[in-house]
């Protein structure tokens, strides 16, 4: 059996070579590590991200406090509007219905558009995409930045449309609708003391308006609009009659900026 000798000399340098390694660092843990150790892990069935709702529900309340000036005379009042609403979507199909209750307190009805104090604010269904889509039912019309068509939404009762409409947009800088609708509005009279039906005297107001924002001219022009409306109104005694009267408008609006200064 062979010996195996170890001579000083050896042993001094397998001791050296020990000592020239470095050692491992050694790290206190902090209060984040030891709770990312010894937190509990989630399940990852429990994990998974749930299914968006189909089904989206919202509300809104709004009073206000007025008082008005008209010569010498001031009024006060206090009004108020609350909606509720569910919109839903599937696909390329959607749908929202918005009931409303608004008026004035002690008083039926909101301001000036005389609405019921309950009604059906909203409902349409529309189906498409953001290219070309269809909308029918009953929904609010704005364009112009209300300048054109307005909600009146500063009204507590607002101003919807019982009405069809196309909308496309075949390119991101422009965008085209073409619509006929009607308002829901009730309207008044000195000889007609209680509303009339919805359909009894509103305007048939059909219209395009086309609206693009060219990128060329970006630094100038934000918004070039172009459109046209035609409105038919109605009367107590000229309902039915082919020489009611007819309204014609053939507009353009341009919005942008110089500078500090923008214009429309």
């Amino acid at each position: 059996m062979p010996l195996i000798r170890v001579t000083s000399a050896a042993l001094t340098a397998l001791l050296c070579a020990s000592a020239a390694q470095p050692a491992m660092a050694q790290t206190a843990p902090t209060s984040e590590s030891l709770r990312a150790a010894w937190s509990p892990q989630p399940d990852p069935e429990e994990a998974a991200p749930q299914k968006k709702s189909p089904v989206t529900l919202g509300a809104t309340l709004r009073p206000r406090a007025e008082a008005r000036q008209v010569g010498e005379v001031w009024s006060e009042r206090m009004s108020y509007r609350v909606r509720l609403s569910a919109r839903a979507s599937k696909g390329k199909l959607s749908a929202l219905i918005q009931p409303q209750a608004a008026g004035a307190y002690g008083a039926t009805g909101g301001d000036s558009l005389d609405d019921p104090g309950i009604g059906l604010h909203q409902a349409f269904m529309a189906y498409g995409s953001e290219r070309l889509s269809v909308q029918a039912g009953r929904f609010e019309i704005s364009y112009g930045e209300e300048r054109v068509l307005a909600r009146a939404h500063w009204n507590q009762v607002g101003r919807a449309w019982d009405a069809l409409r196309v909308r496309s947009r075949p390119a991101t800088w422009l965008e085209a609708d073409a619509f006929v609708g009607k308002a829901n509005d009730l309207m008044l009279s000195p000889n007609q003391p209680v509303a009339l039906p919805a359909y009894a005297l509103d305007s048939v107001l059909a219209g395009v308006y086309i609206n693009a924002s060219p990128p060329a001219l970006a630094r100038l022009i934000k918004e070039a609009s172009l459109y046209y409306l035609r409105d038919r109104s109605f009367t107590l005694t000229d309902y039915d009659d082919p020489t009611r009267q007819r309204t014609n408008v053939l507009g353009a609006r341009l919005k942008g900026e110089v500078g500090v200064v923008d214009f429309m």
